[in-house]
């Protein structure tokens, strides 16, 4: 996955200034039709009986893994023989490829700046602080909201076709809008939005699996804005030859700020009364 991000930065260095960040939004504009895809096929053939669906027919697991199994053993011979990878970094000495000295310290000069180490603090704390949730989220979407499956799937398709819009619309509007700006615009009104829905719904003021499934017809395009704004810094920071590594590390400050927001998110709402993992509190509330 890496290996195939780093790639993608060396076809986005290449863009001129006042276009950069197109190949990025492309790349998770493809990706986000794949979820597109993804969703309908979760939606239309795994939504019996045996996936707590409605649907009396669907397929099973042995045939789900089949059909996956084929897009991903086309994939092999088209990465081998059409994906163009460019020609390696030439070194001091004139030659193609960077010795390693000269790799370790290029690294070394871009991992203690001062950019750098605010890029990395960033995507560290970003979902550290943003992730923390509380156990009780998905109990309030099933016994409270009533969430059934196939409208949960059903709105998730439609969200994704949104986040698709919210990509094209960075990739045509907004490539030249302050990054700043779009991300901290984006991020209040996500907080903002997700805050009315889930107080009404918390509160009883209304408890509709379609109202509370709302939101993510509202957020899907501003967070497709923000999600791919915070990726074009990757491509700033990157130099000629350690693209793979600046994006490894960028995404690995990312990925470890979840566990973090879990753990702390753990920490902090084990001590509400009654449990909020506790499946039969919600349930006699309702009734």
């Amino acid at each position: 996955d890496v290996a195939a991000d780093g790639l993608l930065t060396e076809y986005a260095k290449e863009e001129p200034l006042e276009t950069r960040g197109s190949t990025q939004t492309t790349a998770y504009l493809t990706r986000s039709v794949g979820e597109v895809c993804s969703g309908m096929f979760v939606g239309l053939f795994m939504n019996s009986k045996n996936y707590n669906g409605s649907f009396d027919w669907g397929l099973s697991f042995e045939q789900v893994c089949l059909c996956f199994a084929v897009p991903a053993v086309i994939m092999v011979p088209v990465s081998a023989l059409m994906v163009h990878e460019p020609q390696a970094v030439v070194g001091l000495d004139g030659k193609k490829g960077l010795k390693c000295g000269e790799y370790f310290s290029m690294c070394w000069d871009l991992i203690k700046s001062k950019a750098f180490f605010y890029a990395i603090l960033y995507m560290f704390l970003s979902p550290v602080i943003g992730g923390i949730s509380t156990t009780a989220s998905s109990q309030v979407k099933i016994n409270w909201a009533g969430v059934e499956n196939f409208q949960n799937q059903m709105f998730s398709l439609v969200g994704n076709l949104l986040f698709i819009v919210g990509l094209w619309l960075v990739k045509t509007r907004y490539l030249n809008t302050s990054w700043r700006k779009l991300l901290m615009v984006t991020m209040i009104f996500l907080n903002v939005v997700d805050a009315f829905f889930s107080t009404l719904t918390i509160f009883a003021v209304v408890r509709n699996q379609y109202f509370y499934l709302g939101e993510t017809v509202l957020t899907e395009i501003p967070s497709a804005a923000n999600f791919v704004v915070s990726t074009f810094i990757i491509v700033e920071m990157a130099d000629d030859g350690n693209e793979g590594l600046v994006y490894g590390l960028m995404t690995t400050a990312g990925n470890l700020g979840s566990p973090f927001a879990r753990a702390i998110g753990n920490q902090i709402y084990r001590y509400f009364t009654p449990s909020l993992s506790s499946a039969d509190n919600y349930i006699e509330d309702t009734q």
